[in-house]
């Protein structure tokens, strides 16, 4: 006669209906969907509705360091003229400020000092001035490349409003 296979039978053996060489309970990373862009990766109409916010900001933020850099080449001409007349005349710029702190009645005696510090403290500030100018505009320079060369997913919910904000404050 021929096997009877009862219904518990099941329980004796193990069924893989994988493929060859797959690992149990391992499963295939898929790639994240970015609500900015289609299947093949490219934006989409939400994608570059945020890619415009952040290229507004990068345009105004261009144009501040451009502003920085004309206070910049400024503040760097400016010092170089001080510079230059102290080197040409620099006893008699010397001078000229202790006479005047003579004849306004400042420094009782000690003008010729006071004249010295003055100058001193002048070309600290001019090199104070021309720090924070490079700084400013390095800054900006820096930020208008991170809107345009981030991509549009990898930016927070406080960049995004801190885009918003610059790109409108050139209108």
């Amino acid at each position: 006669m021929g096997t009877f296979y009862s219904n518990n039978d099941y329980r004796n053996y193990l069924a893989h209906f994988g493929v060859k060489g797959m690992k149990w309970g391992v499963r295939k990373e898929r790639a994240k969907r970015s609500r900015y862009r289609n299947r093949r990766g490219q934006l989409n109409r939400r994608g570059r509705k945020e890619q415009a916010i952040y290229s507004r900001a990068a345009n105004s933020a261009n144009k501040k360091a451009d502003e920085w850099d004309a206070i910049y080449a400024d503040s760097v001409k400016s010092h170089k003229q001080w510079l230059r007349r102290l080197h040409e005349n620099g006893d008699r710029v010397a001078r000229d400020l202790a006479e005047t702190y003579k004849a306004q009645g400042f420094y009782k005696g000690r003008e010729h000092e006071a004249a010295r510090e003055n100058i001193k403290w002048h070309t600290r500030e001019d090199l104070k001035d021309i720090r924070l100018a490079d700084k400013a505009r390095n800054q900006w320079r820096t930020r208008a490349r991170y809107y345009t060369e981030t991509p549009v997913e990898n930016f927070s919910s406080k960049e995004r409003e801190e885009a918003i904000q610059l790109g409108n404050s050139r209108r």
